[in-house]
């Protein structure tokens, strides 16, 4: 009587590079935010990302308005949106500028904050003993963690990740109020529906040219990593003349490198004019298209009067 093995399930640890992803910006939220410090400077910062937007949008009326005046031969109009228009940018360039002021902020007290935590560990029950004579579990090189990846890092949330969480939707909400104020419910669907289009179109090619990127990456790792092998053991290779081996294995590494970036560029030039020459310039289009509504049809002489773009007219010149 024979008796099978039973297989032994192997736990699927493949987790997706978005969870990945994820839980790297969880543990970094953990390991940064842990003292009032850092939420006073995150509140400044995005606070002063809010007020740069709203700058930024209130330059983009005072253009629409120049347009109107010069249409219109109106000097008053233009000569009060020159003025306007110069006030605007010396308030954007200083909100600009102290945003950037803060950032660097951020990035010290983050980077303080995440090698302090970080040397707690390490320092803990001779963590660094253990990972340097005894066994890496996992961790390569954790000096240079320390020392030069936590500094990346913060440098990344101080400047891109927390402002764009957290004025994302402040923004958005602002942005969408003034729209529906101009153009209504048709305005906000084209310019939703642009943007929606705009993300399908980049996430179909986001991750071929991501995954071929990460191939060649690796590939040249172990190109790298052969001709290591090749000077450490220099002795013994030429002992047993294997240096044709060697070069051999040297072309194939190569050739497979080659072959990738060939790979990557067929895709990059498919990427090329749908998501950045298309996708890029399509604000464009949708400016003009949600003003059809107002011009066509809220703002025409025969059916409506044209109350807030008068308005903001009036507003302009007292501004």
């Amino acid at each position: 009587m024979t008796f099978k093995a039973e297989k032994q399930k192997v736990k699927n640890t493949d987790n997706t590079s978005f969870a990945k992803l994820f839980k790297a910006v969880i543990l970094g939220f953990k390991i940064i935010f842990w003292e009032w410090r850092v939420f006073l400077f995150s509140a400044v910062n995005c606070c002063l990302t809010i007020g740069n937007e709203v700058a930024t949008w209130h330059i983009y009326e005072i253009n629409g308005q120049f347009a109107r005046a010069l249409a219109s031969s109106d000097y008053d109009l233009f000569i009060a949106c020159a003025w306007a228009g110069l006030k605007s940018a010396a308030m954007r360039s200083s909100i600009d500028t102290i945003r950037a002021l803060s950032a660097d902020l951020c990035n010290i007290v983050y980077r303080r904050n995440a090698i302090e935590q970080a040397h707690r560990k390490y320092f803990r029950y001779e963590t660094y003993f253990r990972l340097n004579a005894v066994d890496k579990e996992g961790v390569d090189n954790p000096d240079q963690r320390i020392t030069t990846d936590v500094s990346a890092i913060c440098g990344f949330y101080a400047g891109v990740l927390i402002p764009t969480m957290t004025s994302t939707l402040v923004v958005t909400i602002y942005f969408t109020h003034k729209i529906y104020r101009i153009a209504n419910w048709e305005g906000i669907t084209i310019l939703y529906a642009l943007a929606i289009l705009s993300v399908l179109v980049n996430l179909v090619f986001v991750k071929p040219v991501g995954t071929w990127t990460n191939r060649i990456e690796k590939s040249e790792g172990w190109f790298r990593y052969k001709h290591c092998t090749i000077r450490d053991n220099a002795e013994s290779t030429a002992m047993y003349d294997a240096s044709k081996f060697e070069n051999k294995e040297c072309m194939r590494l190569v050739d497979q490198i080659m072959m990738k970036n060939l790979w990557l560029g067929c895709w990059q030039f498919l990427q090329q004019p749908l998501t950045i020459t298309l996708c890029s310039n399509i604000h464009y289009l949708s400016s003009h298209a949600s003003l059809a509504q107002p011009v066509f049809g809220k703002c025409n002489p025969t059916s409506h009067d044209c109350t807030y773009f008068d308005n903001k007219c009036h507003n302009l010149s007292a501004f």
